[in-house]
């Protein structure tokens, strides 16, 4: 199992058993421009206490910068039909590499084909737009995050006393490319231990009401009799732990998410664990992925991208760089702070968070 605690959580690249994919050809620069952003990012919200917001809009500001590349960040502003037409506003305005961090597939496709139509490649960030066929991925590595997950979980169970018992899963889209992969890795994980899936529901959409009305009909048919629940994303764990609490259950949850709740409800025992890929490792990547796109640096760009996603909506190999996610668990939220992360002011703002910041030795 990988350790929890002294990784340092700085996610970096990893090497894949597949093929390195031929991309240099694949990828034509366009015809430079005499002004205006090298790259356009089309993030999608930042809301009060959103990642994006607090953790990757900076971290992506300061990668940019480093790498001395102009950038244009636009927010969708949680309207994922905001997508297209700030694509187009983007290109319109010269940028020679488009990265989208994709709120849906639908809104997303229709932001990537806006750019390649014209000449410019695509970089999706952080989840892989299904059927979007986008000319690169970086993100975290699926199927290692469903390894970590499932791991985590049976973790957590065990120190609570449950060696073996039913559980559930609240799976990403049945037909999305991260959900279906890391649904491969943590599945195996969970039943060669001798836990027994009771229930397993896909979430059309990732959509978090979605899930939750799922996962009340499974505690439901379980008669509250489980000892576990793996929560494929953010949005998914944030409305299990909410159904939990309405019906006064305290058992073992993992997530996936970097974002400033998902570490709260870590905090406060309302999740035993979380997933998080540093956004200053995603960020440095694919800065450094942009530019080597920009200056047509084809050994760069396989250097970088030495792993491979198959999007599960149109079957294309999507060069990717692939980055290691961390098991984040109570004991580790100090070590998530010192690495800034997330800052204590945030992660503590709350009465019963600042109290629980006060017991795990986390100040202000």
């Amino acid at each position: 199992m990988a350790s929890s605690g002294s990784a340092g959580f700085v996610a970096s690249p990893q090497a894949s058993s597949e093929p390195t994919a031929q991309v240099s050809p694949a990828v034509a620069s366009p015809a430079p421009q005499a002004q205006g952003p090298a790259v356009g990012v089309v993030l999608p919200d930042a809301a009060a206490g959103s990642r994006w917001r607090d953790l990757d809009r900076p971290a992506l500001e300061r990668a940019f910068a480093e790498n001395g590349l102009a950038v244009d960040i636009r927010d969708a502003g949680g309207v994922p039909s905001r997508f297209p037409a700030l694509a187009r506003e983007l290109v319109a305005g010269g940028v020679k590499v488009l990265v989208v961090a994709s709120a849906d597939d639908a809104s997303g496709a229709e932001a990537i084909s806006i750019a390649q139509q014209a000449g410019i490649p695509v970089i999706d960030l952080d989840h892989l737009t299904s059927a979007g066929r986008a000319n690169f991925f970086v993100g975290p590595d699926p199927g290692a995050s469903g390894q970590l997950l499932g791991e985590g979980l049976l973790r957590c169970m065990r120190e609570r006393g449950n060696e073996n018992g039913p559980i559930a899963l609240v799976n990403g889209p049945a037909d999305d490319t991260t959900a279906v992969a890391m649904k491969q890795a943590y599945l195996p994980v969970l039943t060669s231990a001798g836990y027994l899936v009771r229930a397993s529901e896909d979430v059309p959409g990732w959509s978090p009401a979605s899930g939750g009305a799922l996962f009340e009909r499974m505690l439901t048919m379980a008669n509250s009799d489980l000892v576990g629940v793996l929560a494929a994303s953010d949005g998914l764990a944030a409305a299990v732990t909410s159904v939990l609490k309405r019906n006064d259950g305290m058992i073992s949850v993992a997530g996936v998410g970097s974002s400033p709740a998902a570490l709260q409800r870590v905090l406060l025992g309302e999740q035993c664990l979380t997933l998080l890929t540093s956004p200053v490792a995603e960020a440095a990547a694919v800065a450094s992925l942009a530019t080597a796109i920009i200056n047509g640096d084809g050994g760069a760009i396989a250097g970088l991208a030495t792993g491979t996603m198959t999007d599960a909506g149109s079957g294309v190999a999507v060069p990717s760089v692939l980055l290691q996610p961390q098991p984040v668990f109570a004991s580790d939220l100090a070590t998530v702070v010192e690495a800034g992360l997330v800052s204590a002011a945030v992660l503590c703002q709350a009465p019963r968070a600042a109290d629980a910041c006060v017991a795990a030795g986390i100040s202000r």
